[in-house]
């Protein structure tokens, strides 16, 4: 398996280190544009907790290349950044991806957004033309893995840093009356927090939604029952509240020391920045009555929600290294089981590439639509497919195996 991971998370750098190697999604088509011109072929994850590479190839040189790309994001010489990278190969290196996918690998175990970004970071190296044969089953396989795991024991004991920041709040607040909250950020992490105060503390909750899109953080403010505000009404907000959780993906600090209105002991400010790159200024945490967390700062056994229990953790370790060990023994396989894997692989990029295309051209349609789209594209995939798949798995070792690679150019 010649797959090689370079990963900067949780667990080697601090969220100072993290922020700077973050790629923020208006950054994102730079990004793959420069890794497709280096290296081809890549899959970047980016999420608050992470930053990874993922090339196909395992040599030293690519492995060179990679640290120094890494270290250009993070204006950091390669020696400075080397110790807050750890590098995998080939197994390992699948191994790890299916485990992210599967919530082994986040900061708040069991965390339920990071199989949705894995696989955004795989179609989107699709739609780049950067998916290899390699890279391609390792993410298929880890986003297999991730929905088989989530059907394991107990839905609710699927967390996420959202979850993690809102059991923080409602210590902090629920003493309180009436007490006001403010949400900056109306993506899903904010409105998961939303949802989960909201759902705790009823009609006691004075919520603020904040956002950059006003119309959007209307129609999400008016489902929660809240005070729709933009971005420049967060100050304004903030003295008001007794809490607030910010989640938002800026390349920059949105929320100052001079944003924040005195506070006393007695009327303090609590607030969770779930932001990588973080939204709030270090300095905010540093005033009376003030108290900052930052990602790094959630603890798990806070939660509202129940966390796995030592069964459910060890059968989803057990199904990751089952899965692992399954997809090792592909290499193996006759020549018709790889020649099928890599047509499907080239059918997936070609449609994956049209799709982005044409949704770009087509920006009216909502969420729900776009997934018709994907679905009846796939459908149509499927069905061209059968017939070349049953042909192959028929006959693994003969002649349709040999026409299939010389028609695609597909290398033995």
């Amino acid at each position: 398996m010649r797959v090689l991971l370079l990963t900067i998370n949780h667990r080697t750098a601090p969220v100072a280190l993290r922020e700077r190697c973050s790629v923020e999604p208006a950054d994102r088509h730079a990004a793959l544009d420069s890794l497709r011109r280096r290296f081809n072929k890549a899959v970047l994850l980016s999420t608050c907790g992470r930053t990874e590479l993922y090339l196909d190839g395992d040599d030293a040189e690519t492995e060179r290349e990679a640290l120094a790309w890494l270290s250009r994001r993070a204006r950091l010489e390669p020696a400075e950044l080397l110790p807050h990278v750890a590098v995998l190969r080939g197994e390992d290196a699948v191994r790890h991806a299916v485990r992210v996918a599967c919530g082994l690998e986040s900061a708040v175990e069991g965390e339920d957004e990071v199989l949705g970004q894995l696989r955004r970071a795989w179609l989107d190296a699709g739609a780049a033309g950067m998916l290899s044969a390699a890279l391609d089953s390792a993410f298929r396989l880890a986003v297999r893995t991730g929905r088989q795991a989530r059907r394991i024991g107990d839905p609710h004991s699927w967390t996420s840093l959202a979850d993690s920041a809102a059991a923080h709040v409602l210590l902090a607040v629920q003493h309180l009356e009436r007490p006001c909250v403010v949400i900056a950020g109306s993506g899903p992490m904010g409105l998961r927090a939303a949802d989960e105060l909201r759902r705790e503390l009823g009609d006691r909750l004075v919520l603020t939604l904040a956002g950059r899109t006003l119309p959007r953080v209307r129609l999400h403010a008016q489902r929660l029952q809240a005070e729709p505000v933009g971005l420049d009404g967060i100050p304004a907000a903030l003295a008001r509240a007794d809490a607030a959780i910010v989640g938002l993906r800026t390349p920059r600090t949105l929320i100052e020391a001079r944003d924040i209105a005195p506070r006393t002991e007695a009327a303090p400010l609590f607030i969770v920045d779930l932001s990588v790159p973080r939204a709030v200024d270090a300095a905010v945490g540093e005033l009376p009555g003030v108290e900052l967390r930052n990602v790094d700062q959630l603890s798990v056994g806070e939660g509202p929600r129940g966390r796995w229990s030592l069964d459910e953790r060890a059968r989803v370790e057990d199904l990751v290294e089952r899965a692992v060990t399954e997809h090792a023994e592909v290499a193996e396989r006759p020549d018709g089981v790889r020649t099928l894997a890599a047509l499907r692989m080239e059918a997936e990029g070609i449609r994956r590439r049209q799709l982005a295309r044409a949704l770009r051209r087509l920006p009216e349609l909502d969420d729900e639509a776009q997934q018709a789209v994907d679905a009846l594209t796939r459908s149509i995939v499927n069905r061209l497919l059968h017939e070349p798949t049953m042909r192959l798995r028929a006959d693994p070792h003969g002649e349709p195996a040999r026409q299939v690679r010389e028609l695609f150019g597909f290398e033995r």
